[in-house]
C-alpha cells in the first residue's frame, strides 16, 4: 500500500473517530441502572426545541476534544499534490480578473497511488515521462493526444468553476489563455494536461 493510500485511510479512520466522539458527546446516555420509564422512548415526550438546546449545549463542550483531534491530524503528513506549483511554491490567489469558470479539455495520465488508480498502473516517474511525451503531441494536435491518455481524458469536459480544483491546479488552469495548453500538472487524480477551450 502506498504512503498516499495509507494517509487517505488514516484520514478516514480519524474522521470516523471524530464523528463517534461528537455523537457520543451530543446524545445523552441512559445509565444502566435507569428506571424503565427513563428509556430512550421517553425522549419523544421532550419537545424538539429542548432536545436541540441540550444537544447544542453538549456540543459546546466539544472544543477540547476537537483540539486533541486537530493535534493528531496536524501530525499526519499531508500530500502537497495539487497544493504546490511545479516550482514548489504555493499558488497565489487568483487575480480578480480571472474568469469565474472555464471550459477545458483534459488528458489524464494515471500513476500508482493516485486516486482511483489500479495497482497495476505505471509508477509515477514512468507516468510523468509518458505525460511529457503526450504533452508534446498535444501542443500540435490536442484531440489526437487525448486518445493516448487514460480513461477520464476528454477533448472537452465542459465548464469548471472556481473553488472546485485544488489551489495549485486551479491557479494554473484559470491562468491559461483561451486555447493555451498547461504544463504537466500533478493532481491527486494523476497527471493532467489541460487545454482551455473557452
Amino acid at each position: 500500500m502506498s504512503d498516499t493510500s495509507r494517509a487517505s485511510w488514516l484520514h478516514v479512520g480519524v474522521g470516523v473517530i471524530v464523528l463517534g466522539l461528537l455523537v457520543w458527546s451530543i446524545f445523552p446516555r441512559v445509565p444502566t441502572h435507569a428506571h424503565p420509564s427513563m428509556t430512550a422512548s421517553s425522549d419523544s415526550q421532550v419537545p424538539a426545541q429542548q432536545r436541540l438546546e441540550s444537544a447544542m449545549s453538549a456540543l459546546g463542550s466539544a472544543p477540547s476534544t476537537a483540539r486533541s483531534v486537530q493535534n493528531i491530524l496536524d501530525q499526519i503528513p499531508r500530500s502537497e499534490i495539487g497544493f504546490v506549483l511545479p516550482d514548489g511554491q504555493h499558488a497565489p490567489p487568483l487575480p480578480a480578473s480571472a474568469p469565474h469558470r472555464v471550459r477545458i479539455g483534459v488528458i489524464l495520465v494515471r500513476y500508482r497511488g493516485a486516486q482511483l488508480t489500479p495497482e497495476n498502473a505505471k509508477n509515477k516517474p514512468d507516468a510523468h515521462s509518458h505525460a511529457e511525451w503526450v504533452r508534446e503531441l498535444a501542443a500540435r494536435n490536442f484531440e489526437a493526444a487525448v486518445a493516448l491518455g487514460d480513461v477520464g481524458s476528454s477533448p472537452d469536459i465542459g465548464y469548471v468553476s472556481q473553488g472546485v480544483l485544488e489551489p495549485a491546479t486551479e491557479y494554473l488552469v484559470f491562468s491559461l489563455g483561451v486555447h493555451d495548453l498547461s504544463p504537466v500538472l500533478d493532481t491527486p487524480r494523476g497527471f493532467w494536461i489541460v487545454r482551455r477551450l473557452d
